[in-house]
């Protein structure tokens, strides 16, 4: 059994920041990832905040000694102000480790919130030191609406630090 943990940070449309925390359990070719972000937003009188989360079960389809390729699928959780929403997802991520210390890394997915679809990629380039990844990238979140109101983009940099125990 391997372990990775990861906390990150960056920013999300102009006054938006974002925090982030994962940690990923891998089992030979299954694997068990929680992530949750948290939003905020501060305003004239009140500092708003939300928290996305994600609960994947995955199983590796191509494992080598120059990357992964992994599907997972499993539960999303969605609290603000107004109260906690619960939902599906599903989606692919890509490990690649091109040459030492290099490691890049996609997740790209979708699935529903409540009465809100999403829709999510991040892609981070990273350089590994012993046990600790140094990153830097971009994470997207898409919230959708079946509705007329406008689709909210939370789409920004980050960087961050894995652990691989």
């Amino acid at each position: 059994m391997r372990f990775l943990g990861s906390l990150e940070g960056g920013y999300t449309i102009p006054d938006v920041g974002r925090g982030a925390v994962a940690a990923r359990l891998l089992f030979s070719i299954y694997e068990f990832e929680v992530r949750y972000s948290l939003y905020v937003e501060p305003r004239a009188a009140e500092i708003s905040e939300v928290a996305l989360g994600r609960w994947d079960f995955g199983i590796h389809l191509l494992e080598a000694p120059g990357g992964q390729v992994r599907v997972h699928g499993g539960f999303l959780h969605w609290g603000d102000a107004a109260g906690h929403s619960l939902g599906f997802s599903g989606g692919v991520g890509v490990e690649s480790y091109p040459a030492e210390p290099f490691v890049f890394s996609l997740d790209a997915g979708g699935g529903s919130l409540g009465h809100a679809g999403i829709l999510y990629a991040r892609a981070t380039a990273g350089v590994l030191v012993r046990n600790i990844e140094f990153q830097l990238g971009w994470d997207h979140v898409t919230l959708t609406t079946n509705d007329r109101s406008p689709w909210v983009h939370l789409t920004g940099p980050l960087a961050g630090v894995r652990f691989w125990l």
